[in-house]
């Protein structure tokens, strides 16, 4: 049973889940982008902008990070199409590129069952994950009417780290004002949500979704379960 009241949730592959490869949509949202800017059906055009996404994407996994979306497309669009563009413009390609991730983007079915119990046992919500566009977070989350649940939301596009850097959750407890000690971060990755609570010494929550053999070379977490249905928790 868990006993924390604030519990920090990761999102992809935990209350959500992609239904294709990466490459697959990144390469449609790619040429949304590119068809904005005048070249649609250029497939070296589609091809060069996803290497330089995903050096960027491996830089930040490796640095830990993060390079925000406007810098990306920038940065893109500059190399690419020769293009400089103003804050206002690169909003709204920012949307434009996350659309194609959101369509392709399902609720797990024990997602609201666990959030609805999470919230009448009177714990406190808040979403912690990796990405690169805080827009595309809270339009997941609104998509799947799950912003309500929510006391708060903290993304590694506005912190300028990603998990599990410490400082990732450290500025997460500085900007909510949260007492560690009375939290869990749930996720389904090892090297980066169990890790990152590790780094600050609160409790740890593995979501092992696929039931995989993980290598816990750091010690394993305080709780592992296979599905959000399994979790029950104390009273506060």
């Amino acid at each position: 049973m868990l006993a924390e009241k604030n519990l920090l949730l990761d999102l992809g592959d935990t209350l959500v889940r992609i239904k294709e490869p990466f490459d697959s949509y990144t390469r449609r949202a790619i040429s949304s982008v590119l068809k904005e800017c005048n070249m649609s059906d250029n497939e070296y055009a589609v091809e060069a902008f996803l290497t330089i996404r995903n050096e960027i994407r491996s830089a930040a996994h490796e640095s830990l990070k993060e390079t925000p979306i406007a810098a990306f497309l920038a940065q893109g669009i500059s190399q690419i199409c020769g293009q400089s563009l103003d804050k206002e413009k690169l909003k709204y390609l920012e949307l434009k590129y996350i659309q194609e991730e959101l369509n392709i983007t399902d609720i797990f079915p024990d997602t609201l069952m666990f959030l609805k119990q999470a919230k009448t046992m009177g714990r406190e919500l808040y979403i912690v994950t990796n990405n690169f566009s805080s827009a595309h977070v809270e339009q997941l989350l609104d998509k799947f009417n799950l912003s309500s649940y929510m006391s708060g939301i903290y993304v590694s596009a506005t912190c300028g780290y990603r998990k599990p850097h410490m400082e990732f959750l450290n500025g997460f407890f500085h900007t909510f004002n949260l007492d560690s000690s009375y939290s869990v971060i749930i996720g389904d990755k090892y090297e980066m949500d169990v890790l990152s609570g590790k780094s600050i010494g609160i409790k740890t929550c593995l979501l092992n979704r696929r039931n995989e053999q993980v290598d816990m070379t750091s010690g394993p977490p305080d709780y592992s379960f296979n599905s959000l249905s399994e979790i029950e928790f104390s009273k506060t």
